[in-house]
């Protein structure tokens, strides 16, 4: 089994925003719970708030092994157990797990 730890990037098996299997960043475990806070992406933009944008082609979108634009939100969390992630390959670049915390800690 591979260790979720901050920084790791994952799928979400539940619904969460009407889907099952979004992509996300772990940007926080829960001790001694070891509950995980995912920061999910979308395609979609709201340019009326605060968000982290991120290009498949750039250093960030290689890593996360995105296909498209991707768009992350303060308030487009999820939090809950590992066993309802899959962790994916790769790591989050430490430049944007930062940009997702701070993101996180606005409450945008």
């Amino acid at each position: 089994m591979t260790t979720i730890r901050e920084g790791s990037v994952v799928r979400i098996r539940v619904s969460v925003g009407t889907k099952i299997g979004r992509l996300g960043v772990v940007v926080r475990v829960h001790r001694p719970t070891g509950d995980v806070v995912v920061v999910w992406g979308t395609g979609t933009r709201r340019a009326h708030l605060p968000h982290v944008l991120v290009m498949p082609r750039e250093t960030a979108g290689l890593a996360l092994g995105l296909t498209k634009p991707t768009y992350f939100y303060g308030h487009t969390q999820w939090v809950g157990t590992p066993a309802k992630v899959e962790v994916q390959p790769g790591v989050c670049p430490r430049f944007l797990l930062a940009a997702l915390r701070e993101l996180v800690a606005s409450g945008a």
